[in-house]
């Protein structure tokens, strides 16, 4: 059976199922250099035998830096007050043979990688990552061109 786990009003997508997804909150705003800076935060609870969930977000294609940010716990309360807050109801959240593995980063409570395009998804590294073998095909329906993939699970 292949599962996909879409959650209403939330920007992931879960590679295996999830008990919630709850407290999604987004920040992105342009830089002076051109490029955007994004925030991303959620609460997910993951169901017990889903050891290494992969959780997956597209982002357009392009340079991407990961920070970890997760020291800063008031961060989205101090942008509370700067900016209106958007609401939203679109929803959003496998090893290329011969071709090395995408670094894993560990960014606050995630191992992290970044697929630069659908072909990387084949360098996700297994050992951290659980895919789903269908994951590819069902994200290349809707982001075959233009977009990166950062993939994240709980260490």
């Amino acid at each position: 059976r292949t599962v996909f786990q879409q959650h209403q009003n939330s920007m992931c997508i879960f590679n295996q199922e999830v008990k919630e997804v709850s407290k999604t909150k987004i920040f992105a705003c342009p830089t002076k250099d051109g490029r955007q800076f994004t925030v991303y935060q959620n609460y997910v609870e993951n169901d017990s035998k889903n050891d290494n969930n992969a959780m997956i977000l597209p982002f357009p294609a392009g340079d991407i830096s990961l920070v970890d940010l997760s020291k800063h716990t008031t961060l989205f309360d101090v942008c509370s007050t700067l900016f209106v807050t958007m609401e939203s109801n679109n929803s959003y959240c496998d090893a290329m043979r011969g071709a090395p593995l995408l670094k894993v980063e560990i960014v606050g409570s995630y191992n992290v990688s970044v697929a630069a395009n659908i072909s990387d998804l084949d360098r996700i590294n297994p050992d951290v990552f659980k895919l789903n073998p269908n994951v590819g095909q069902m994200l290349s329906n809707h982001y075959s061109q233009g977009f990166g993939f950062i993939v994240c699970c709980f260490r």
